[in-house]
């Protein structure tokens, strides 16, 4: 996926260990995260944590993977917001209703104002609620 201002691109190796932000420019490596250093492992079943091929960039400097492939068997999958400046992971996206699968490139991203803790670069609070194309609302609703 590639960010906003088009600068920087979002990737996952084959075996979906861990997110490489590049410079679309060169293809350079700027950043990683590696998902078993970052992710806790779904309950106490263990098994290999791994990243989803699909993501959205929220912000240049915000991301949202997903751990949904991981995930499944387990228990409801998961969304991560990965603060795209350093490559840290600032904490596990919650949902107000259940959503299904990865995260969708190409979904609506708003993200709520009481996110605790704050998760934008620097500490500043963004505005709007999280919803993708996955999620499972009523008819009607937005």
């Amino acid at each position: 996926m590639v960010s906003p201002s088009g600068l920087r691109l979002l990737a996952t190796d084959v075996t979906q260990s861990a997110l490489y932000l590049h410079a679309t420019r060169d293809g350079a490596i700027l950043r990683d995260l590696d998902a078993e250093g970052a992710v806790p492992p779904y309950g106490t079943g263990g098994g290999r944590v791994h990243w989803d091929f699909d993501g959205a960039f929220a912000a240049e400097d915000t991301v949202v993977a997903g751990t949904s492939g991981s995930d499944a068997g387990r228990g409801a999958p998961r969304h991560w917001l990965v603060a795209g400046g350093d490559m840290t992971l600032p904490g596990e996206v919650t949902y107000p209703f259940p959503v299904t699968g990865p995260v969708r490139g190409t979904g609506t991203w708003y993200i709520a104002e009481d996110v605790d803790p704050p998760v934008a670069p620097g500490g500043r609070r963004l505005t709007g609620t999280w919803r993708n194309r996955n999620t499972e609302r009523p008819a009607g609703r937005s």
